[in-house]
C-alpha cells in the first residue's frame, strides 16, 4: 500500500459519522437508522480497531461482484476483446 492510499483510507474513514461504543450501546437503534439512511457509521473503542456498521444492502451492493477466488480473477469477462500489438514501422 502507497502513502497515497493509506491517506485516502483515512480521508474516508474520516468522514464518517463517529460512534464511541458505549454511546453506540445505549443508542443501537439510533445507530441502525442512522446506517440505513445516512450511511456508514464508524464505531471506535478504547484502545481497539473501529469498525463501520453499514446497512445490509449496502453490504450485498459490495459484495455481490466480488471474485470468489484467484482463477476467477484472471479470467477475462465477458466484454474482453485481446487487442494485438503493433511493432511500430
Amino acid at each position: 500500500m502507497t502513502t497515497r492510499d493509506a491517506r485516502e483510507k483515512l480521508s474516508a474513514i474520516g468522514r464518517l459519522a463517529r460512534w464511541e461504543q458505549q454511546e453506540a450501546k445505549a443508542k443501537f437503534s439510533e445507530l441502525i437508522r442512522r446506517a440505513r439512511c445516512e450511511g456508514p457509521q464508524l464505531v471506535t473503542t478504547r484502545g481497539g480497531r473501529p469498525v463501520v456498521i453499514i446497512a445490509a444492502d449496502d453490504y450485498v451492493a459490495l459484495t455481490e461482484n466480488r471474485p470468489t477466488s484467484f482463477r476467477d480473477l484472471l479470467a477475462p469477462g465477458d466484454d474482453f476483446e485481446p487487442v494485438r500489438a503493433v511493432a511500430p514501422a
